[in-house]
């Protein structure tokens, strides 16, 4: 589960532990929320995305479903490829946890 705006404390990791579930973040945030500008999301995505990032994305603006759809083609194009994450630790030798905060699969 990925808490509002990344916010956990305490009490939302036992919450976590107790239904079983995973505190999933992510490691590239390209603030795609405040800039509508889907060039520019695009172009930090690119450069910061490495292999066992998670990449953090809204779905609100138009600007930012254009730079995902864009970012997947530019990424599979260098070799990349999209999971999900339980898949993506797996790939990795990782378990998913309960409770357990995950920000990347390096």
């Amino acid at each position: 589960m990925r808490p509002p705006e990344g916010k956990y404390n305490d009490t939302v990791l036992q919450a976590a532990t107790e239904e079983g579930l995973s505190v999933i973040l992510w490691s590239v945030d390209p603030q795609d929320w405040a800039c509508h500008d889907a060039s520019a999301v695009l172009r930090t995505m690119a450069q910061k995305a490495e292999n066992g990032d998670i990449i953090l994305m809204h779905d609100m603006h138009k600007s930012s479903v254009e730079a995902a759809l864009a970012l997947v083609d530019t990424l599979e194009a260098k070799g990349y490829c999209f999971v999900t994450v339980s898949e993506l630790a797996a790939l990795n030798g990782q378990s998913l946890e309960p409770g357990v905060v995950y920000r990347e699969f390096p």
